[in-house]
């Protein structure tokens, strides 16, 4: 068993290493805002951005607003050498799980996700053939004590050939070495706790969730057909580089992601928006209202975003007057043939060019 001052200390050591992930294609534009917001160097796979982050910093982390999931890197193992044999394969796996140092990771897992059934000790120390001499829980009776026990499953996810064994076998056997280790109740659905086992041909290395559900899941709360992901709507308007003072336009806003992720991100500058489907511009509105009710009861101001129905070949815009234009284009291959769909963007693109304030358009040029 670890002391309380083993466990103490590891929070105390200066850092913790952090994968991001993102949209592919994102990549840059999330290192980008890592090193902006949290101070650090980022380094990029395809789909995640790791870095490393001091332990007490590690709730900032969620503050980004181009990231999906993060997790919390807790051992990376170089050349595996997985056999080809399942059996191996399982003994292998259950003595990796035996051997991962896991308190720090499981210290920075409970500060971020503020688990207190409870303490650092207990869950790493749990043991149901313990009493309560050696494992003290605040609960007396059978039941509360069985609801202290935290819950996990392990995720897993392959990539490369020659694996002798699928996902779910990986999963299983490394789950059942961290059932051995920490005794632990198993639960797909409702789980405190999930692993993660990422497996990259002979590599591999082993996450600790942070989050439980994707960072991409606010700011909409009436959906449409296509509604745009929050963090996908961040990166596009950050390539915009938007400054203070700058009017943002967007002519086909469907439920609003675009324009209320702006005017979120970028409060500074002004933001309009407009589609000419019946739906939209009411969805975008609940959604801003949705939003709104939100920073009241947390004690911000108000966020306004201009809203209109408009025919976007047709904005009622004066020439020179958008500094950035940003849409998500409603249609694709399946709607039209492909001559058809680039006539509409050339006519739109035609219209908008009209409207950007001329030192823009000069620079797009």
């Amino acid at each position: 068993m670890e002391s309380n001052k083993e466990i103490n200390d590891d929070f105390d050591k200066p850092t913790c290493t952090v994968e991001a992930t993102v949209v592919t294609g994102f990549e840059l534009i999330a290192k980008e805002e890592c090193e902006e917001k949290i101070g650090v160097g980022a380094r990029t796979e395809r789909g995640r951005i790791f870095f490393d982050v001091e332990c007490k910093r590690v709730k900032e982390v969620s503050h980004l607003r181009g990231i999906d999931h993060i997790y919390l890197v807790v051992h990376r193992v170089n050349n595996f050498g997985f056999p080809q044999e399942k059996e191996e394969l399982k003994d292998k796996l259950e003595k990796l799980a035996e051997e991962i140092y896991w308190t720090k990771g499981l210290e920075v897992w409970s500060y971020f996700t503020g688990f207190e059934k409870l303490s650092l000790k207990e869950l790493i120390n749990y043991h149901p053939a313990l009493n309560e001499s050696s494992v003290s829980i605040s609960s007396t009776s059978e039941q509360e004590h069985g609801n202290c026990i935290p819950k996990f499953r392990v995720t897993c996810y392959r990539t490369g050939q020659n694996h002798n064994f699928t996902s779910m076998d990986a999963a299983a056997y490394f789950g059942g070495g961290i059932n051995d280790r920490f005794h632990w109740k198993v639960d797909m659905k409702n789980h405190d706790i999930e692993i993660i086992l990422n497996i990259e041909n002979d590599d591999l290395y082993v996450c600790i969730a942070l989050t439980k559900t994707s960072l991409h899941k606010r700011n909409l709360q009436h959906f449409g057909p296509t509604c745009l992901r929050a963090t996908v709507a961040y990166n596009i308007l950050r390539l915009c580089e938007i400054k203070p003072g700058d009017i943002v336009c967007d002519p086909m806003c469907g439920g609003g992601s675009l324009p209320i992720e702006g005017v979120l991100s970028w409060p500074e500058a002004h933001h309009i928006c407009g589609d000419n489907h019946d739906l939209a511009t009411p969805r975008t509105k609940q959604n801003l209202e949705a939003v709104n009710q939100e920073m009241k009861e947390i004690g911000k101001k108000r966020q306004v975003v201009d809203i209109f129905r408009w025919d976007a070949t047709q904005l009622p815009i004066r020439d020179h007057f958008v500094d950035v234009f940003v849409t998500d284009l409603p249609f694709g291959r399946g709607l039209a043939p492909k001559q058809t769909i680039e006539f509409y963007i050339q006519k739109y693109w035609n219209k908008w060019l009209e409207l950007l304030n001329w030192k823009w358009e000069e620079q797009f040029y």
